[in-house]
């Protein structure tokens, strides 16, 4: 589908916050976003490209960048968590949205937690993806990072914001791992500098919901990807304390690969529908398939030389595809030195052969 345009919420304070609305199906979804979204980006990347081309078949599916990143305004406010969800509450308001699922990723999880909690009538049901109710240890919270590994964290993050690397490390089965790093560099870039991304981390590292669990009283769904860096410990955590939540442990968070992101989507779709989705969006047809070769091609390409091998394969596409077309077939591809074509029946093909 056609990406839709970039629109501003105005929030209480008067910042500025960026959104998209993706569809317009029977249900809302309101993605809220963790550290990493651009939402003039986020189709391009794995971890929200599998929603942007999968929710709005379902869902209007509104997305949004956090105040201080991506296209939002670039000022942060007071950055308090109350700041945050009025962020959402300010675009659900500004996209006419009375009440929504919310799904949240890492901190962006944290926030929607809160918002459930804050707001019942607003909230219809939680998907949290890789979140923690609190990210830090504490003397009564063992299953925390140590602050050691947050100083490394917000080390990592001040030293390689930008390169890329450290955003590959969430995502998984990239085709060409260096042409992904690339890609993500491009990302983390059009998101913030180092400095303001170390700021957000420290948020997010500093952000404990435990308190609102029990309050939360919606369908909620704790998803945790095997791969991924966020230790599986504490989205059990999450799901343990919020009454009746479902916990699943599903490969996909992340893959570049199209089939994980529909596996992982369609754990969420059933969830927030109750229907099963459809297996599979492909056309089913009967046809004939013709493909031609020549034979021999390397050793009649060297006698001809590349000038009159190269006239000889141009004249033979475009016989080729005259015979194809006057049996009523279709050119599918060219491969070099011969031709995909389908028919609807037998008969055609052979003739066309």
């Amino acid at each position: 589908m056609a990406r839709p345009v970039v629109r501003y919420a105005a929030t209480a304070d008067g910042l500025e916050i960026a959104y998209q609305v993706w569809g317009d199906g029977p249900i809302d979804v309101v993605i809220v976003p963790g550290l990493t979204s651009n939402v003039d980006r986020n189709a391009d990347y794995p971890i929200y490209g599998g929603y942007l081309r999968r929710f709005p078949r379902f869902a209007r599916t509104i997305v949004l960048d956090r105040r201080g990143a991506g296209i939002s305004d670039r000022e942060v406010g007071s950055g308090s968590a109350e700041d945050r969800m009025d962020d959402v509450r300010a675009v659900m308001d500004a996209v006419g949205c009375r009440r929504a699922a919310l799904l949240g990723h890492v901190e962006g999880g944290a926030i929607a937690m809160l918002f459930a909690a804050t707001y019942p009538d607003r909230a219809s049901a939680l998907v949290l993806i890789e979140t923690a109710a609190r990210m830090s240890a504490a003397p009564d919270h063992p299953l925390g990072r140590s602050a050691v590994e947050m100083q490394h964290f917000v080390a990592a993050i001040s030293a390689g914001w930008g390169t890329g690397r450290g955003t590959f490390q969430i995502t998984s089965d990239a085709p060409d791992a260096e042409a992904a790093i690339e890609a993500l560099g491009a990302l983390e870039r059009s998101i913030g500098t180092p400095r303001s991304m170390a700021r957000q981390f420290r948020f997010g590292a500093e952000l404990d919901v435990r308190s609102v669990l029990p309050l939360i009283d919606v369908p909620t769904l704790v998803m945790h990807s095997p791969h991924t860096p966020w230790p599986e410990a504490q989205a059990r955590y999450t799901a343990e304390h919020i009454r009746g939540a479902r916990y699943v442990d599903m490969p996909g968070f992340g893959s570049w690969d199209a089939v994980k992101q529909d596996a992982f989507c369609d754990v969420i779709e059933e969830f927030l529908t109750g229907q099963r989705p459809p297996v599979g969006d492909v056309d089913r047809v009967l046809a004939t398939v013709l493909f031609t070769d020549i034979v021999d091609s390397t050793r009649r390409a060297a006698e001809l030389g590349d000038r009159r091998w190269r006239d000889l394969l141009d004249a033979l596409d475009a016989r080729a595809a005259a015979e194809v077309g006057r049996f009523r077939g279709r050119v599918v591809k060219q491969t070099g030195d011969g031709m995909l074509a389908t028919f609807d029946g037998p008969a055609r093909a052979i003739r066309c052969a």
